[in-house]
């Protein structure tokens, strides 16, 4: 009894003290809540878009061109898109980097504006905002003139890195845009690369991939580079930021 008036007494004699403290952990408390919320919701944003725009599961060179992709979707189950890009010197120091649009992996997801047509560009937001470029606004890519018709992501390039060893982004710099297949191939220019995403079945995605693999060299064709999406820093990078806010 006694101590309980002494707990009480020196509680009352310290009230500042211990509202601060008690104020400290609600919100402590607050903010932990919180920031498991916009983790979560930020995640599930992350993954929802994958799934829309069709993240890729891997890219990859080849020596060879792959003519059977019919055949090669068939037996793995999976998409395959080729893809090519090329990097624009706007300046000394600032690179636009030039992909075809895809429509079976990696898919452009426009955040503002309308979806492609001839003679019109995409570019990715940061870079738009970063060199105050807006829709309807004109850019020269090779010598022709593109009118910028909306702002979109790539499932590929969700943190739009220059080079796969950079760590940080620089919009004012660096950029990424899209042009349709047919403005693509009138530039004469970039090379061809392949993404792959496999439908998901019971089997294990690495299994998946040295099938693939091994079916390629058994038909003679050569892979000069081959990058994993979970080794892709310009996807991977958004789940290190969220395992960040946690």
């Amino acid at each position: 009894m006694i101590i309980h008036k002494k707990i009480k007494r020196s509680m009352l004699e310290n009230k500042s003290q211990y509202f601060g403290a008690f104020a400290l952990i609600v919100i402590s408390c607050l903010f932990f809540t919180m920031f498991n919320l916009l983790s979560y919701n930020l995640e599930n944003i992350k993954n929802s878009f994958g799934d829309k725009y069709i993240q890729e599961d891997a890219n990859l060179i080849t020596d060879k061109k792959l003519s059977n992709i019919s055949d090669l979707e068939t037996k793995f189950n999976m998409i395959i898109e080729e893809g090519k890009s090329f990097d624009y010197s706007v300046s000394e120091d600032k690179v636009l980097r030039i992909f075809s649009e895809n429509t079976k992996v990696n898919i452009p997801a426009i955040t503002t504006g309308k979806p492609l047509s001839s003679n019109n560009i995409l570019i990715d937001p940061a870079y738009g905002k970063a060199n105050n470029l807006k829709i309807g606004d004109t850019i020269n890519i090779n010598g022709k003139p593109f009118t910028i018709y909306g702002f979109m992501s790539l499932p590929n390039y969700i943190y739009p890195l220059k080079s796969e060893g950079d760590l940080l982004v620089d919009s004012h710099n660096f950029g990424i845009a899209v042009v349709s297949k047919d403005d693509f191939n009138g530039l004469n220019d970039g090379a061809s690369f392949y993404q792959v995403k496999f439908n998901q079945t019971s089997e294990d995605l690495s299994s998946k991939i040295s099938k693939f693999k091994d079916l390629l060299h058994s038909d003679n064709i050569t892979i000069l580079n081959w990058m994993n999406s979970s080794a892709n820093m310009r996807i991977t990078m958004v789940d290190t930021k969220l395992k960040g806010i946690n």
